[in-house]
């Protein structure tokens, strides 16, 4: 059987979603062999594949590419499979896994853009019912996606999120000399409504005016713009490399996460792998993840946020690393290769 992946995502500015399905293709490319299909356009530079068979096809781009060209080349193969890592899939094959990272564009329908959200409320409810196989990156958004599409259990697999090689093997390099080791608080993430940046932002420069926050990420077009404060306490970057960001999380006094939802949260097990103490938002998705290796805030909640960040200030790192070192074993030592490959068998 030949493994086809879709790869229009290698078209896109990567982000949390994007890094997942580069991950997944190379872990996929070590016992198997894949052909990454794409759009015939330039593909991004800031992807490390591993397996470099790629094969552009078509003559459209974006949702047009994926929903006539796509299909109509794999019309004329035989004993195939196809992966979709992305959230969106062709409509009308069944022989496909597709994967689905939340359910903010069904629940949350205020943060997005209004074309994005009818294009994902119609296809995606569609390609569920159609595909072989459903995927998911945690048992909080399984849960949802059972009860939004009355999908059986059986049907939805969950392939967690893991830190990606590159940070692994990073070589922590400072991104910019005004940042003093130890002397900051660190936020990472597509800056959307979701994320809810802004609120903490407004925490920081009323409630703790003289305390340095830096911003890692830039805007997603997908959402909504959101509002920003302008202060020399807030130091914004849009874009930071491995080495960059492994620095910027090693030397930070915490990580925030002070999302309203989310369907994972990569940069909660990032801030672990470097010991970086995490101040994050109570919502169940956090709680899967973290466990007890966080200290969470009631969302929203200013008197409670400040109480904890003064809580944090105070901590022993040692009893945060021994619940950290365990999560990031939890997610590490899972063998998603060997998952995916018993879900499409069944």
């Amino acid at each position: 059987m030949v493994f086809f992946v879709n790869g229009r995502f290698l078209t896109q500015h990567p982000t949390g979603v994007q890094f997942f399905a580069q991950e997944i293709c190379n872990e996929l490319q070590v016992n198997s062999t894949i052909v990454l299909l794409t759009p015939k356009t330039r593909l991004n530079k800031n992807y490390s594949l591993e397996n470099k068979n790629i094969k552009q096809i078509g003559i459209f781009k974006g949702h047009l590419w994926e929903q006539i060209s796509l299909p109509w080349f794999l019309f004329w193969q035989k004993n195939w499979f196809l992966f979709n890592f992305c959230n969106t899939a062709p409509l009308f094959i069944r022989n496909q896994v597709v994967t689905v990272h939340d359910l903010a564009f069904m629940r949350k329908e205020k943060w997005f853009d209004p074309v994005f959200k009818m294009a994902y409320q119609f296809l995606i409810p569609n390609i569920l019912k159609k595909s072989k196989v459903v995927v998911t990156v945690s048992e909080t958004i399984k849960k949802e996606m059972e009860a939004y599409f009355q999908l059986p259990s059986t049907k939805i697999g969950v392939l967690t999120n893991k830190i990606s090689a590159a940070l692994l093997t990073a070589s922590p390099t400072s991104p910019n000399s005004s940042i003093i080791e130890n002397e900051y608080y660190l936020m990472v993430g597509s800056d959307n409504p979701r994320k809810n940046f802004a609120w903490v932002e407004k925490q920081f420069t009323t409630h703790f005016p003289t305390k340095t926050l830096v911003i890692v990420g830039s805007n997603h077009q997908s959402f909504s713009a959101t509002e920003k404060i302008d202060a020399s306490t807030i130091l914004r970057i849009s874009s930071a490399s491995a080495n960059e960001l492994a620095w910027l999380y090693k030397n930070a006094i915490a990580f925030i996460n002070p999302s309203i939802y989310e369907g994972f949260g990569i940069p909660n097990i990032e801030a672990m792998y470097f010991n970086c103490p995490i101040l994050c938002s109570d919502i169940p998705i956090f709680r899967e993840v973290c466990e007890e290796a966080a200290i969470y805030f009631e969302l929203n909640n200013s008197t409670n946020f400040i109480k904890k960040i003064n809580e944090l200030e105070k901590i022993d790192i040692s009893d945060f690393e021994v619940l950290a070192k365990k999560r990031i074993e939890f997610y590490q030592n899972k063998n998603r290769v060997e998952t995916l490959l018993k879900l499409i068998k069944k």
